[in-house]
């Protein structure tokens, strides 16, 4: 029987990029670095091609498929490993992916951060996930009562974690994505609020100037507020909802959930951001 809560450290990528990092077990070797990422909807495990070569992985098997990603590789193999662990709960025969994209968000670090693998919402979403960001600890366990909360939806196939926001005071709907160290909001929706246009960035390090950073007035998620927050606008939210097939507005990241302690309840469909003391 599961014993809750089940509680790991975790720490960042790096000081530049404030990516929720834990150590992950696979095939009873590691532990190894790996992202914590509600946005990726696809795998319960995405390996590096690196991890997967290290850990001799059998790939015979896995078929060769393309999925959503923003300025990184979209091909990968997707298979089973023989097991998968993090924060003590194991699980056998798990669906995988191995993908070229984290050796190359590897590569873009020039030696200076370390990704092995990615572990997803179809892992996570059994569970309540609680960030500690005072502690640096995340536990996951299995809830029993619904808590009081913002509600979200994330559905089965495409499990992306998606809330109505009051942003600049117009509502929006946003995904929280667990793996986005900075708040994100369409151009579309910057034109809209008249946001001023800021210095110029590149997504995920490609190279490729395709966002700029602005300040929005405000972002309120349920009772949770923040003012003058800063954003990035971009480009690629168009094409995430058209692969989602529906608006997605902006993405609620690292600088504004980091604030509180928040819980993301996957079986009740709930967040929680409460005061981190």
């Amino acid at each position: 029987m599961l014993i809750a809560p089940h509680r790991v450290h975790f720490h960042y990528l790096s000081p530049n990029a404030p990516i929720i990092m834990v150590p992950a077990y696979v095939n009873g070797k590691g532990p190894f670095e790996f992202i914590v990422d509600t946005g990726n909807g696809e795998f319960a495990v995405l390996l590096s091609q690196k991890l997967a070569g290290t850990l001799e992985i059998d790939t015979k098997d896995f078929e060769s498929k393309s999925g959503y990603a923003v300025n990184v590789d979209t091909s990968f193999k997707t298979g089973k490993i023989d097991q998968f662990e993090l924060a003590g709960i194991p699980v056998k025969d798990c669906r995988a992916g191995i993908s070229g994209a984290l050796d190359q968000l590897q590569e873009r670090g020039q030696g200076r951060i370390k990704i092995d693998g990615n572990v997803g919402a179809p892992f996570l979403r059994q569970y309540a996930l609680t960030f500690d960001f005072k502690h640096f600890t995340l536990d996951l366990e299995v809830p029993k009562d619904k808590p009081k909360g913002t509600p979200f939806t994330a559905g089965i196939k495409k499990p992306l974690i998606m809330v109505n926001v009051e942003a600049g005071g117009k509502r929006y709907k946003f995904a929280l994505d667990t793996g986005a160290s900075q708040t994100c909001i369409s151009k579309r929706c910057a034109e809209a609020l008249n946001l001023e246009v800021g210095r110029k960035i590149s997504l995920n390090g490609s190279g490729v100037q395709d966002g700029f950073f602005t300040t929005l007035p405000s972002l309120k998620v349920g009772s949770a507020i923040q003012h003058d927050l800063q954003v990035v606008a971009a480009d690629f939210l168009s094409s995430l909802s058209k692969e989602l097939g529906s608006d997605v507005d902006g993405v609620i990241g690292q600088n504004f959930w980091s604030k509180y302690k928040m819980t993301i309840d996957y079986p009740h469909k709930r967040l929680v951001f409460a005061d981190p003391n």
